[in-house]
């Protein structure tokens, strides 16, 4: 077939066989006119997402392709789909999760001359009762330019560090590749080199992912430890991709914001005086 693909959706899947049925067709069930393609990477499924997988790319050969990887690594599986990605633009996608039908025209509309990357909003799905994230209300329709886009995102608000709620230029990621998820920041170290190639972003508020929340997932399983690790990592990671004086008070305000997260997570059950000695420590990183 010679017709081009105007989008690859890249899903790693692992242990989401629940939820892998519903997110497969969310996706072939999109109202975007244009050919894409959906690319299943079957990273050492030990439930039914084979059988699923299986059945689904039978039933959609000319969309779905699946390819099985024994990487047990989100980022190092993403890679593998980049590599193997036709579209002329990218998107990434959890095997748990599940999309508007509009999900990809929608991201696909925010592309033009100027604007190399697109960032949809979405919702938090706890077990099919879908709520506004918290951040999504600060967020405006408006196109920035790259190294602003890294500032923004910092904040965590009108820009999260989260892959699947946005859409790339494949030619911008030439040369990108995801680090090693033990990190759990991946996304984010991703999106800081994308974003200082981009010439700009375009920011729109409407949601169109459902993000799921699961009990062994970070977000669900999130304590004051597991988060300070997480934000430690992706601090001393920023710092050595941000070089140079105007990243300055981007790492600065990351570093801010991180403490203010992890003052709000001290429970009853942490010991205080360790949890503030771990946030001060955060200062180090501070330029």
């Amino acid at each position: 077939m010679n017709e081009s693909v105007e989008i690859s959706v890249i899903v790693p899947i692992h242990g989401v066989g629940k939820y892998l049925e519903n997110c497969i067709l969310s996706l072939v069930k999109q109202d975007f006119k244009l050919r894409y393609e959906v690319i299943l990477l079957s990273d050492k499924c030990n439930d039914n997402s084979d059988e699923i997988i299986d059945k689904y790319v039978a039933l959609y050969p000319d969309l779905l392709r699946k390819y099985s990887v024994d990487f047990g690594n989100l980022s190092f599986t993403r890679n593998f789909g980049l590599a193997k990605a036709r579209g002329k633009n990218i998107c990434f996608f959890d095997g748990d999760d599940s999309c508007k039908s509009d999900y990809l025209s929608t991201l696909y509309n925010l592309l033009d001359d100027e604007c190399d990357v697109g960032v949809c909003s979405y919702y938090l799905n706890y077990s099919g009762k879908y709520k506004k994230t918290f951040q999504s209300f600060f967020q405006h329709n408006k196109k920035v330019e790259g190294n602003k886009a890294i500032k923004i995102m910092v904040k965590d608000f009108a820009i999260r560090g989260y892959v699947w709620n946005k859409i790339y230029k494949a030619k911008l990621l030439r040369d990108i590749l995801f680090l090693d998820n033990s990190l759990y920041i991946e996304d984010v170290l991703f999106n800081c080199e994308v974003f200082k190639k981009a010439n700009k972003i375009n920011i729109s508020n409407k949601r169109c992912y459902y993000y799921t929340i699961r009990d062994d997932s970070i977000i669900g399983s999130e304590t004051f430890s597991k988060s300070y690790q997480i934000f430690e990592n992706s601090i001393k990671e920023m710092s050595k991709i941000l070089s140079g004086k105007e990243f300055v008070n981007t790492i600065n305000n990351y570093v801010f914001s991180r403490k203010m997260v992890l003052k709000n997570m001290i429970t009853k059950k942490d010991n205080k005086k360790f949890c503030k000695e771990k946030i001060n420590s955060l200062n180090y990183y501070k330029r």
